[in-house]
């Protein structure tokens, strides 16, 4: 048995209003792509990584349905060393071929909203990396049934426990930032600094330092906006500042995360959960929640 933390996330269709319509065509979406064959349901996540939703199951008349994804990373098969003998030798997968990273999610309908309960790790699917999933389903979707088109774009916005807004509008100033954000941003057009992230970790880390007496509180006002929207690739956000009597304040997105932590069963050879053990627990998790 090992701990494994699990991060809630309010579904939203940014250009639809009505709850009803969101829970319709989200549901429409994941049936549509749970028939089409698993070669049709992958899509890149970038240019050493691909994913695709291996399986889908609905329960309790349609609250709540359980995604299992798979992902994994391509184009390296750097030489096998043995811990014991320190032989090594020639690696064996093709170069398209990577291990089989598995993320559990479950989504639960309420009646004011769409809650997805999503497995959190080192190599699991993020939940923007889920919600790009959807959006490039959405206009295949579309091309398909243009009669009843999905209009508007899945974000998942993180559920919080307390307000760091309020805590980061207390501070006096901001003084530095540390943003957390996807690798892919070094290739972007705004950066262009490399296309080669095969050995790069997923995430890399911003550090930014306001000029001496002033703040940053704006910046990161603005970069806290776009991350409950969920329309960036913004992770984290932790934040140094001062208070109105001088105090040093140190706040970070993590701490007021809405997260449980669910013990499940693990394969000792390939690391691996049992898929059916983690989706019971985070049922559970997710019928506590109303």
């Amino acid at each position: 048995m090992k701990k494994r933390k699990v991060t809630f996330y309010s579904i939203i269709l940014q250009g639809c209003n009505r709850i009803d319509e969101v829970k319709t065509n989200l549901s429409h979406l994941l049936s549509y792509i749970n028939g089409l064959t698993p070669i049709d349901r992958k899509i890149d996540l970038s240019s050493e990584r691909f994913c695709f939703m291996d399986d889908m199951q609905v329960f309790d008349s349609g609250e709540y349905t359980r995604v299992l994804f798979k992902s994994a990373k391509h184009s390296y098969r750097a030489p096998l060393l043995d811990r014991e003998t320190i032989d090594e030798r020639e690696n064996p997968k093709r170069m398209t071929e990577g291990e089989q990273m598995k993320t559990h999610a479950v989504i639960k309908f309420l009646h004011n909203d769409v809650i997805m309960f999503l497995e959190q790790g080192s190599n699991c699917m993020s939940s923007n990396n889920i919600a790009f999933y959807l959006n490039q389903f959405t206009n295949q979707y579309n091309e398909d049934y243009i009669e009843s088109a999905i209009h508007g774009t899945f974000v998942a916005q993180q559920i919080l426990k307390e307000d760091f807004f309020d805590q980061l509008q207390s501070m006096d100033r901001v003084i530095k930032a540390e943003i957390v954000t996807d690798k892919k941003i070094l290739g972007s057009e705004f950066l262009n600094f490399t296309q080669r992230m095969t050995s790069l970790k997923e995430e890399v880390k911003i550090n930014i330092s306001a000029q001496r007496g002033l703040s940053l509180k704006d910046a990161i006002i603005d970069a806290w906006y776009r991350f409950t929207a969920g329309a960036t690739e913004i992770a984290r956000i932790r934040v140094e500042g001062v208070g109105e009597h001088k105090e040093k304040t140190i706040i970070n997105t993590d701490q007021f995360a809405k997260i449980e932590y669910v013990e499940a069963n693990q394969n000792e050879d390939t690391g691996e959960f049992d898929s059916l053990d983690m989706f019971n627990r985070m049922m559970l998790v997710a019928q506590r929640y109303v």
